[in-house]
């Protein structure tokens, strides 16, 4: 369907290729499509883009009908806060993709039920760029970090939240960080290269006021029905996702390396189990300024057969063997398995359990996990890679500005505690 969106564009605007044979296939091809059953949002808007267009092409007016019908049940699909699902959440780079395509059909068709929805999607994608430029993260339903920019292009004369973003990625696009760009699966590229060009090829004069973008004023921000929190002080602007394990990105203001840690990975003798997999069931308290999240840990396909020789490549390319430091707090497991509750009842658990708090300060950061287990764990990770696969159209990379991760002794009943002060790993442990 993504496919055929860049078909139909690239013929809508070389009229030179569209010979007899060609139209014939793609008229075929684009009847077959719209008996597909719906897809993921960002697909299902380039088909509908793909749709549009390719009725024009081979001037089948039945194709605009049915893309105007099929736009309505996409528009349906979103939520009052911005985003479209994706994964069971909300994803940055994949609703900039959903942006791309929605705004050319704006732009091509005029078709004004679309002028709210992409307003309230631009607007939602604002929140989620962080000082030092970078955008999404681990936070992310899919975990992209990347805004596509050619739907904001189209959009920013007449949004200026469009345009703020616009010259965000301008700037970011411009500059020469080809590792960061394409570090990601050949897909992606494929798709964010064709923006990049599209972005330039329509690129217009911006406005001369600047919007200021939202990690620009301090507080908190919250979009609930996302699971995402956002607290911004002088210090630091931190994104929070409650229902995807305490998912966290901060980005220190200071310039220190930021923290990107997606929750706990637990590794057994025979698999290894995560915190990270978006459950739109898991629970999460939001209480002042602190956010208490937790759920069932999750199976990941990664290590599933050879957890040990994966912890070991990766704890010898990051140089460590283990990690240990009086920062970092982690009462004996055997003394904790003797409080009985319903958490840690062991003669009760029927799953292995996880909860992440985290507490944030003017200059601090307090994060407390726990992990309950039925059988004793080899090792925990904390601040690792992000465990669950997230091709395609998961960018695959991780954020340069992000430390390395913590591994900890396992067992049934473990706690961890980590407190951050403008970047650094303190001993300080605040209430």
């Amino acid at each position: 369907m993504a496919t055929a969106g860049h078909v139909v564009q690239l013929l809508s605007e070389t009229a030179g290729f569209q010979t007899i044979m060609l139209l014939g296939d793609l008229e075929r091809h684009l009847q077959w499509l719209i008996h597909r059953p719906p897809r993921t949002p960002w697909v299902e808007a380039a088909l509908v883009c793909a749709i549009a267009d390719g009725g024009v092409i081979v001037r089948d007016t039945a194709l605009l009908k049915h893309a105007r019908s099929r736009l309505e049940a996409l528009l349906a699909r979103q939520n009052e806060e911005g985003w479209f699902p994706e994964r069971g959440g909300a994803d940055v780079g994949r609703l900039s993709l959903t942006v791309d395509a929605l705004a050319r059909l704006y732009r091509q068709n005029e078709w004004q039920e679309l002028k709210e929805p992409l307003g309230r999607a631009v607007r939602f994608l604002t929140h989620f760029v962080h000082p030092d430029g970078s955008v999404g993260g681990c936070y992310s339903s899919c975990d992209t970090e990347f805004i596509s920019p050619y739907g904001v292009e189209l959009l920013a004369p007449t949004f200026a939240d469009a345009a703020a973003l616009a010259l965000l990625c301008r700037r970011r696009w411009a500059a020469p960080v080809f590792d960061e760009h394409y570090g990601g699966d050949d897909d992606l590229c494929a798709v964010l290269g064709a923006s990049v060009a599209l972005a330039a090829a329509n690129a217009a004069p911006l406005p001369i006021e600047r919007c200021a973008l939202p990690f620009e004023t301090l507080g908190q921000t919250r979009f609930p029905r996302a699971g995402l929190t956002i607290f911004s002080t002088e210090a630091y602007h931190a994104v929070v996702a409650g229902r995807k394990g305490g998912a966290l990105k901060v980005t220190w203001r200071n310039g220190a390396t930021g923290i990107e840690d997606p929750g706990v990975v637990v590794v057994y003798p025979r698999g290894t189990r995560t915190a990270a997999a978006p459950n739109v069931r898991g629970r999460q308290h939001v209480s002042g300024s602190s956010v208490t999240c937790g759920g069932i840990l999750q199976r990941t396909g990664l290590m599933r057969d050879r957890p040990r020789p994966w912890i070991k490549r990766l704890a010898h390319k990051i140089g460590v063997g283990r990690w240990t430091s009086t920062a970092l707090s982690m009462p004996d497991p055997a003394a904790t398995n003797g409080h009985r509750s319903r958490h840690t009842d062991y003669g009760r658990l029927t799953r292995d359990q996880y909860s992440r708090q985290i507490t944030f300060g003017e200059d601090w950061i307090r994060i407390r996990d726990r992990v309950h287990c039925r059988l004793p764990c080899e090792t925990i990770v904390c601040q690792s890679p992000s465990p669950v696969p997230v091709r395609p159209f998961g960018d695959g990379s991780v954020s340069r500005n992000a430390r390395p991760p913590i591994f900890v002794k396992g067992g049934r009943n473990v706690e961890i505690i980590r407190v951050y002060r403008n970047g650094e790993l303190v001993n300080e442990h605040p209430a």
